[in-house]
């Protein structure tokens, strides 16, 4: 499954520049994003793939390029045709996304993009040239910084928050950097930018999504963090720190743990529904652990260890006890506890 590809497209001055393209796990996106990172940056800037990891997760594909020049002024050119690339090969970028001195040239740029719902940037400092663009940003827009970045201080930040009309939002990214070195600063940032801009992108009008299979899932080169999506929902994955990994969300156990107890609660209400019982609400504990059936107390044999799932079932509700007990003997007749229990096959092949 092709998620990034490489391309390439002349700017104004007949340069050719190169770019990715980070597209979500099922390669369907419902809305793009162009990213501008600060100049000195690089496509292996560690807080770059944080962010766009973020964003892919919502379902937002986004473009990210090198400039092809260090200096201020013709990089906004740069990035009106990487915009202009954007429109014609995949869709118009509803977000524009600025770090640092690219913050900068997204701020010039975007009086020249009016299809763009909204702006976002990060550590970006004032310039000459805003002056008499700020006050004529008609779109919503995002602001973070850090109090405690060196390269941007806040007076330039909160000077371009007061000179941009409404709506506007600033959110402070307390303990990073300026180049957001720490990944959970780098995460913390993409996820802000992903949730503030759904409210502006009008995700009720998306296409229905064309998928080979219901869940889709993506690992990169490292770590364990895992983007998991099912349909047009979105989650991640990832393993527990004592485990090598950061703990961004729930371990493939935990999750096949969850769908039990989901399965369970819905089962539940549903029975109770059609009964017409006074069942108020269901809360499910599970744990899930490796040990040897009962039989094979005593055996040595590691590969005699079964999956345990034990479940505690807390139910409320003016229920009588036989209906309560009848209730805990269709919890194990739940669609996934049957799965769980019953012979699996597994077919697997190479793409």
């Amino acid at each position: 499954m092709i998620a990034q590809k490489k391309v390439t497209f002349p700017n104004g001055r007949g340069q050719e520049l190169s770019a990715l393209v980070e597209l979500p796990v099922n390669q369907n996106p419902h809305t793009c994003a162009l990213f501008a990172h600060c100049f000195t940056c690089t496509n292996d800037w560690n807080a770059l793939r944080q962010i766009y990891s973020a964003l892919n997760q919502a379902g937002i594909a986004v473009l990210r390029f090198d400039f092809a020049e260090k200096a201020y002024t013709p990089n906004v050119e740069d990035l009106i045709a990487a915009a202009q690339y954007m429109e014609t090969c995949y869709d118009t970028p509803s977000i524009l996304i600025g770090h640092s001195l690219g913050g900068a040239a997204i701020i010039q740029a975007a009086a020249q993009l009016p299809r763009v719902k909204a702006i976002a940037t990060i550590g970006a400092p004032l310039e000459q040239a805003h002056a008499d663009l700020l006050n004529q940003i008609n779109k919503p827009y995002l602001l973070l910084h850090s109090p405690q970045d060196e390269e941007v201080d806040i007076e330039q930040v909160a000077h371009i928050f007061q000179a941009i009309p409404q709506p506007k939002s600033f959110i402070s990214l307390d303990g990073a950097n300026h180049l957001l070195t720490r990944k959970e600063d780098a995460h913390y940032a993409g996820d802000l930018i992903a949730s503030w801009a759904k409210r502006y992108i009008n995700l009720e009008k998306k296409k229905a999504l064309h998928v080979e299979k219901e869940v889709a899932v993506r690992l990169g080169e490292t770590g364990y963090t895992t983007e998991v999506m099912v349909r047009h929902h979105s989650l991640t994955a990832d393993e527990p720190e004592e485990k090598g990994g950061n703990d961004y969300g729930p371990s493939p156990y935990d999750l096949v743990s969850a769908g039990l107890g989901a399965c369970t609660a819905m089962t539940l209400h549903m029975y109770a529904r059609r009964k017409k019982w006074p069942l108020k609400e269901v809360t499910v504990h599970l744990s899930h652990f490796k040990d040897y059936a009962k039989d094979l107390e005593s055996s040595e044999d590691q590969q005699s260890k079964i999956d345990h799932f034990e479940r505690l079932i807390d139910i409320e509700g003016d229920l009588s006890e036989e209906q309560r007990l009848r209730l805990l003997e269709i919890a194990n007749k739940c669609p996934v506890h049957k799965t769980l229990l019953s012979p699996t096959e597994i077919h697997s092949s190479l793409k």
